[in-house]
């Protein structure tokens, strides 16, 4: 009897010791835990996100909290437009807000001069924020600021965050002075679930994640494998002990939304387009990916021109084959281009999956294939390209300037397909 008494009363001591270990081991692993992909690849975008500053006022003394995050996701000229949380640049007590780029002046206050006179100095030369718009049921804002230097513009993933998307957070944390942390993780993206802002807003619809968070880490950036941008975080939870139990992200969907949003509003910039390699980072994407899209599924026969040479599909059904969609494109690559009297010659890749039917139904394959090719776009430079980038126009009225472009032509490489015919029946 006493024995098991001894034993229970041990298992009761070691019960909160093993959930306190848990707990910080928890926190330990999420600060350490790193991607060999993400070291390598992140430098190229790192620099998007910077730190927030707020000066605020109290009485004659005026102070400076650095510890908020912004991510840059366009740029025209000197002007940068970022995203970040809501909560971060709508505080009643703030009379400004700056941005901390990466590359900007170190701090080092001299020894002879008082730290309220550096503050001011420091952060006065530094580009003021100005909120563009903001969306307080995703807690989200664009902010944008005037800097001379030249950072880097960080791409919104175009599909949605999936369960177990392996994400890294960059977020200039609660350290005033110090470059951005970056820490790894995994996104819950299972289902969504509501979190509580804490300032009176309604809930926001969030993914959980497993990347480190602490505070300065809202508004910071989550980029996934591609360097695209996969939400931006919002907060965080802690457990019984304070310790770190889970970020939250805004997921990218929403990040489109208002993106659009603003653009609709008449909040997006004229594109003014400096050089050649802009144009192709801005229309590539935006617009060339659809027109190219619209291309393949219109050009069936250059599609079973690349099923003939497979030789494990019937020849009779591939040329039955009279309808196509791209199912699946997951980037859209620029792989050159030239210009020769105006004209733009554009070389482009793009992987897609494609669904080829029959016009009965009767032949259904879903085709995986990578798609090359070059089209012209003669005076590029001279086109008003905000009638088509201006706003975020839907699919069939973008697709009207399909016009611009000419000659372009779509060659398929690598083709696989799948006979989809047997899982059809009426």
């Amino acid at each position: 009897m006493k024995q098991k008494l001894c034993i229970i009363c041990l298992c009761l001591l070691l019960l909160p010791v093993t959930v306190i270990l848990c707990a910080f081991g928890w926190e330990l692993r999420c600060k350490t835990r790193t991607y060999k992909d993400f070291e390598r690849q992140l430098p190229a975008v790192q620099d998007a996100v910077f730190r927030i500053a707020a000066e605020t006022e109290n009485g004659s003394v005026h102070g400076y909290t650095a510890g908020a995050s912004g991510a840059v996701f366009e740029r025209h000229g000197d002007c940068y437009y970022a995203l970040t949380a809501l909560h971060v640049v709508d505080r009643a007590d703030a009379l400004h807000y700056y941005a901390v780029p990466a590359d900007a002046p170190v701090y080092e206050k001299p020894e002879d001069m008082s730290f309220s006179a550096y503050d001011a100095q420091y952060y006065g030369a530094l580009p003021v924020l100005r909120v563009e718009f903001a969306d307080p049921q995703t807690d989200l804002a664009i902010v944008s600021f005037r800097y001379a230097g030249d950072l880097p513009a960080a791409g919104i993933k175009r599909d949605d965050v999936l369960n177990s998307t392996a994400i890294a957070v960059v977020s200039c944390d609660g350290t005033p002075h110090t470059p951005p942390a970056v820490t790894c993780g995994t996104v819950n993206g299972k289902r969504y679930w509501e979190f509580h802002v804490d300032d009176g807003r309604q809930d926001v619809r969030v993914f959980s994640h497993s990347a480190y968070v602490t505070y300065g880490s809202s508004g910071a950036a989550a980029f996934d494998s591609e360097m695209q941008l996969a939400g931006i975080n919002i907060g965080g939870v802690t457990g019984l002990f304070g310790t770190f139990r889970s970020g939250v992200i805004v997921p990218a969907w929403s990040l489109r939304d208002i993106v659009r949003d603003w653009k609709n509003a008449g909040g997006a910039p004229d594109m003014a387009i400096t050089s050649n390699e802009e144009l192709m980072e801005t229309v590539g994407e935006n617009f060339l990916w659809d027109v190219v899209s619209a291309y393949v599924e219109a050009d069936t026969e250059g599609i079973r021109a690349s099923l003939r040479p497979i030789g494990y599909l019937a020849p009779a059904d591939i040329e039955k084959l009279s309808e196509a969609e791209v199912h699946q494109s997951d980037e859209f690559i620029i792989a050159g281009y030239e210009e020769n009297a105006g004209t733009l010659t554009v070389s482009f890749e793009m992987p897609a999956i494609i669904m080829a039917q029959s016009a009965d139904n009767a032949v259904s394959l879903r085709i995986t294939t990578y798609c090359t090719g070059t089209a012209e776009i003669p005076n590029a430079a001279a086109f008003d390209w905000n009638k088509v980038l201006g706003a975020d126009l839907p699919l069939q009225e973008k697709l009207s300037y399909s016009h611009l472009v000419k000659n372009l032509r779509v060659c398929y490489e690598d083709t696989e397909a799948d006979d989809l015919t047997a899982l059809h029946w009426d």
